[in-house]
């Protein structure tokens, strides 16, 4: 059966039928499924965990294929006890080296992580529902920098979770890396979880769509509107719908069309990563400089779009007065660049300029 873009009915008949050659779940079953967030992503306070593992061999294992690697993650935090969870947690946990460009230790010599839970062991617990959960890491451990710039990502989550429910949750956490081998010392820094794909689609109502080769019009045009227009507000160009690079797409029953959703902000102007730089074919001097990559689109028919946005400014905000885990210095800069982001979309024209000159024509 050949899939037909923008059609939903023939996706979800797709992904139906392709169970038999993808791993998938009962899609009508999940359909029905509409859930609230994990325990985990449902409060946004800091955690702290400790993670216990051979590191020297974990983070060796960075071949096409990862093995997973034996651990220990100890939690405990006092505040739980009002939530009627444990406040201590110990749990056995598998570890593997994931991703793509920070997997490479030419980039990063501490890559992000994948830890998998056994979920009748977190029953109860702050992590109860997680099964296989992607944890961002530092990168770097010699640099500060970099442990600030893990915030930074976690905080362009966090916007887009103001703008839309169809976006990643995330939870701040203060990890502690323990060698199991003593042969490194304990490092403390900060990292990130991100929902699960599923996780994220069926808390909207829907399903993850695995149907290839999607044109931006091939998605809502709302959505596809609005996830543009909040990279812009990042500053990152490194995603493709027609690729699904950094973009999952979501089949919800009653929309004619997918929705899109963005993942990984490390290369955006916001986050600055020393090692992210635009795409040559951009001709941007940096990430930090915006290009909007959406598609052409009367400034009048963006306008209720920028509304959204200015509608949503105090919380923005807020979020990034409220990152008391990082520097002044960067606290400020990430503050400065969202607010040229807002005299863009407030003043006729920038916004000309911005969302009209350098659009994708088709």
């Amino acid at each position: 059966m050949r899939c037909i873009s923008g059609q939903a009915f023939y996706m979800r008949m797709c992904l139906l039928l392709a169970c038999a050659s993808w791993t998938c779940v009962p899609v009508l079953a999940r359909q029905a499924q509409v859930n609230e967030s994990l325990p985990i992503f449902a409060e946004q306070q800091l955690i702290n965990i400790t993670i216990t593992a051979n590191l020297d061999v974990l983070l060796a294992d960075r071949g096409e294929s990862p093995a997973e690697h034996a651990g220990t993650l100890v939690y405990t935090d006092d505040a739980d006890a009002a939530n009627a969870r444990s406040s201590a947690f110990t749990t056995d946990i598998q570890l593997r080296v994931r991703g793509n460009f920070r997997k490479n230790e030419k980039h990063c010599n501490f890559p992000p992580l994948r830890l998998n839970f056994k979920k009748k062991a977190v029953a109860g617990s702050l992590f109860e529902g997680l099964d296989k959960v992607k944890l961002v890491t530092h990168c770097q451990d010699w640099e500060q920098a970099y442990n600030d710039r893990v915030i930074l990502e976690y905080l362009a989550y966090q916007i887009y979770n103001v703008v839309t429910p169809f976006s990643f949750k995330v939870r701040l956490a203060e990890v502690t890396y323990v060698d199991s081998t003593l042969s490194r010392k304990p490092i403390t820094r900060y990292g990130f979880l991100i929902e699960d794909d599923d996780d994220m689609a069926t808390r909207n109502g829907g399903v993850i769509s695995k149907v290839p080769l999607f044109h931006q019009d091939s998605t809502d045009a709302a959505q596809i509107t609005v996830l543009s227009i909040f990279q812009y507000l990042i500053g990152n160009t490194d995603w493709s719908v027609t690729a699904q690079h950094n973009i999952r797409l979501v089949d919800v029953p009653g929309k004619e069309k997918v929705i899109p959703v963005p993942y990984d902000f490390d290369w955006s102007g916001l986050v600055n990563a020393p090692y992210a730089t635009p795409a040559p074919n951009l001709r941007l001097e940096t990430v930090r400089e915006r290009r909007y990559r959406g598609y052409c689109r009367p400034i009048e028919d963006l306008q209720p779009h920028f509304d959204q946005f200015n509608a949503h400014r105090e919380e923005i905000e807020a979020l990034v007065d409220g990152l008391d885990v990082t520097s002044n210095r960067y606290r400020k800069q990430a503050r400065q660049y969202i607010a040229q982001f807002y005299k863009d979309i407030d003043k006729s024209r920038r916004k000309k300029r911005a969302f009209l000159k350098f659009c994708r024509k088709g």
